[in-house]
């Protein structure tokens, strides 16, 4: 389960799915030990195909690492999310079936930034159509100030000789332009109504770039805010999209 990249199908029923649900992982995540518990059981393969019945479940990976060589933006991301969600869709005979994301930290981003780009592509306007429901899991609605701190460890990294990746960081920023540019266009799309919108954040302090409180905490129009004092997506998630 290293070094997975684009859509990877968990759960799958076939023609008989109701509905595609498709976790997009955050910033140092991984497309699978993101949604696993240090037991070892995979949230999305173990609980979700009850929690949620029929419904296909699928993850989708990209390198979002902070110290890389990769100088990839939230918009490359996004192209990919598109790319490889179309592509897999169209193979399996299910370009109108409706969408579930569920998006942690940076995946929200990714999320947000790959629905704007569909509602102006051809190829991919069907996944804009078909998204009824977004979780938004730790989601910064605005640069996290923690960016900055982890630019100093940038720099500490770069003059140890290292590569690694700023691109994804100056997105965090609380003054980045392209992050509330995201944000703006994402609650426009929401104006249409069509799309229901939940966005978890935890009480609990923070450790790592992208999800200071403030940041989560401020609302998308039209949405469902739900603070949590633990983890425990799964039932809040259960409640709100049963």
């Amino acid at each position: 389960m290293e070094d997975i990249l684009g859509v990877t199908i968990l759960h799958d029923l076939g023609q008989e799915a109701s509905f595609d649900l498709v976790a997009v992982h955050g910033i140092k995540g991984h497309p699978y030990h993101t949604w696993t518990h240090p037991n070892g059981e995979n949230w999305l393969e173990k609980y979700l195909p009850n929690d949620i019945p029929n419904s296909r479940i699928m993850t989708f990976g990209y390198n979002a690492q902070v110290f890389t060589s990769s100088k990839g933006f939230v918009n490359d991301y996004a192209e990919q999310l598109l790319q490889h969600l179309t592509s897999t869709r169209r193979s399996t005979d299910s370009t109108r079936r409706p969408i579930i994301f569920i998006c942690h930290s940076l995946g929200g981003l990714v999320l947000k930034k790959a629905l704007l780009l569909a509602q102006e592509s051809h190829d991919a306007v069907d996944i804009r159509k078909s998204t009824i429901a977004v979780a938004f899991m730790g989601t910064p609605h605005r640069g996290s100030p923690l960016a900055s701190y982890a630019d100093i460890a940038v720099t500490c990294i770069k003059a140890a000789g290292f590569k690694a990746n700023t691109a994804n960081l100056h997105q965090l920023r609380m003054t980045s332009d392209s992050l509330d540019d995201i944000g703006s266009q994402f609650g426009s799309l929401l104006q249409l109504g069509r799309i229901k919108v939940l966005t978890f954040y935890e009480l609990k302090p923070m450790k790592i770039a992208g999800l200071a409180e403030a940041a989560v905490r401020r609302r998308l129009p039209d949405t469902t805010s739900i603070k949590l004092t633990t983890c425990n997506y799964r039932s809040c998630l259960r409640g709100q999209l049963s």
